[in-house]
This record gives C-alpha cells, structure tokens and sequence, in this order.
C-alpha cells in the first residue's frame, strides 16, 4: 500500500475531526506542536555555503504523509506507551490509582495540572492496543511516497 498526499490528507482531515469530537484537546495540541515543529533536514552542501550558513539543516513543514506519520506516533504514546506505563506502575506500586500534580509554575492551570492513573488507563486499553497495532501495519513507513 503506498500512501498519497490526497490519502494522507483525506485521513488526516477525519483522524483529526475523530480527536476534536472526542474532546482529545492534549493529543491534539501535541500535534499541533510537533506540526509546528516541523521536519529537519540537511541541506545539500553548495546550498549551506550559497547561504553562509553555521549549520546545513533547515525546518520545513511536514507533508500530510509525514503528518500522518506524526499523528500516528501521538497517538502510539497515548494509546500504548502510556497505558503500558500506566499498568507497570499500578503493578510495582500496588496501588488502585495515583494522583499526579504538576506545579502551576511549569503548566497553565488550564492544562491539566492533575491527572489520576485511572485517566491513562481505559478499561478496554488492551484492546486499543491491539487495534493500533492494526493501524499501524496497514501504514508502514517504508511505504511512503511524495504524490
């Protein structure tokens, strides 16, 4: 399967509506950060030296397939590295839930400054898990082709 620019965007356009319906606002102000970001890459040599530039890397906005790749690799931590550290955390502490607190020097109070590990742990996080791992197959990165 080879993924489009036109495919990546159509996906995109509805994974992102599937996060806003869902109320994901920190998953998708993850994306949004690392969209902003952007992608690094070298420069050819004679262009850093046309430009006189220290360093030979630019950032550049990423493609809507390095977008999808972005967005499946937020939605990777959330839907599996988290509940995984979720679930070690519950096993080694022994605890039911843990209460998390962030200083309000660090983040606005407007951004979570608490969570509790029940909120990173979904009762069918197995589940996702697996049906991400699904997703995953179906977009390998080794696909990937500029339309």
């Amino acid at each position: 399967m080879t993924l489009t620019e036109d495919d990546a965007a159509k996906l995109l356009h509805s994974v992102l509506n599937l996060l806003q319906l869902s109320s994901a606002r920190e998953v998708l102000d993850g994306i949004e950060e690392s969209r902003r970001l952007g992608i690094e890459e070298l420069l050819p040599e004679q262009k850093g030296l046309e430009l006189k530039q220290v360093a030979r890397t630019r950032r550049r906005p990423p493609s809507n397939v390095e977008l999808v790749h972005i967005v499946l690799e937020r939605l990777h931590q959330r839907l599996v590295v988290l509940p995984t550290l979720g679930t070690a955390i519950r096993t080694r502490l022994g605890a039911h839930d843990v209460l998390w607190r962030v200083d309000t020097e660090f983040v606005s109070v407007d951004r979570f400054p608490e969570a509790r590990l029940s909120d990173l742990l979904p009762d069918s996080a197995e589940n996702l898990m697996l049906a991400f791992a699904e997703i995953r197959k179906l977009i390998p990165p080794q696909t990937v082709e500029r339309a």
